[in-house]
């Protein structure tokens, strides 16, 4: 049987040469040396074929430009907005809040429903958050009892413009703003400095940009 120079086989049509031509060579071995020197033989011929692919590129030879236009948005994005610096001078968001216990905390997150202005202390936030999650906890608990979620679903949007009034507030105490909150959904490198700015201090004096304040 004659096998083409290259392309497909010309007596069975979409079966590649290469392919055919090991598929050959091992059924020969096979029926003259047996079945173990045939899977010898396939071994070889795939380690071989590999060998090749990993030498014209490998791995990163198959990423396209799509793929590193993808890792650019999800890191590079979010790190223009975390390492750009805070606007100098003092807080333009108000005066500093005051810490709050869990009681005032849950006060303020609903007397607060849709404001997103002013600020709001770590203490708040924290403390409202531990007050969803508690919720959250008790309504899933609630739907499997009563096998439906239509309450959970009513409480998470009645909850959602509080939190994102609330989050708003936060990043204002720390000299940013509540646009900022977007980054959170560029994971990881959004997420992570959206969580550590959320758990610092209330500040007054912003006069460093984050890359300054790491060679302190």
């Amino acid at each position: 049987m004659r096998l083409a120079a290259e392309g497909y086989h010309p007596e069975l049509p979409g079966f590649p040469v290469k392919q055919f031509g090991i598929y050959i060579d091992i059924l020969r071995c096979t029926l003259l040396f047996g079945r173990n020197t045939g899977l010898i033989l396939r071994r070889e011929r795939q380690e071989q074929y590999l060998r090749k692919d990993c030498d014209r590129g490998g791995i990163m030879g198959s990423f396209s430009i799509w793929h590193w236009l993808i890792v650019l948005v999800l890191i590079g994005l979010p790190l223009v907005f975390v390492l750009r610096a805070a606007p100098a001078g003092g807080n333009r968001f108000g005066e500093m809040p005051p810490p709050v216990s869990f009681s005032e905390a849950v006060s303020s997150f609903f007397r607060n429903y849709v404001n997103f202005s002013g600020r709001a202390s770590r203490s708040e936030f924290w403390y409202s958050y531990l007050f969803l999650f508690i919720v959250g906890v008790i309504l899933v608990i609630v739907d499997a009892v009563v096998k439906n979620e239509i309450i959970s679903s009513i409480w998470n949007l009645a909850a959602l413009l509080p939190t994102l009034a609330m989050t708003t507030r936060r990043l204002h105490d720390i000299n940013r703003s509540g646009w900022h909150q977007l980054l959170v959904g560029l994971f990881p490198i959004g997420t992570i400095a959206l969580i550590i700015w959320y758990c610092k201090k209330s500040d007054d004096t912003v006069t460093l940009s984050e890359i300054e304040r790491v060679f302190r």
